[in-house]
């Protein structure tokens, strides 16, 4: 986690200065998304695996 951090300001150069605010935004929304996709992709394969299983 630290490692992402440290990419993030030293090689993206993402600050809260006034003008990375948009690169800021930009990243927060991509976070989001991608933890809606893995979540809603995991809800789903929980949901499914007691269909897939044969009832004995």
């Amino acid at each position: 986690m630290i490692q992402i951090l440290m990419h993030m300001v030293f090689f993206l150069h993402l600050t809260t200065a006034r003008e990375q605010r948009w690169s800021l935004v930009a990243l927060m929304f991509t976070v989001v998304i991608i933890v809606l996709l893995v979540g809603l992709g995991q809800t789903v394969l929980n949901l499914s695996i007691p269909m897939l299983i044969p009832a004995k």
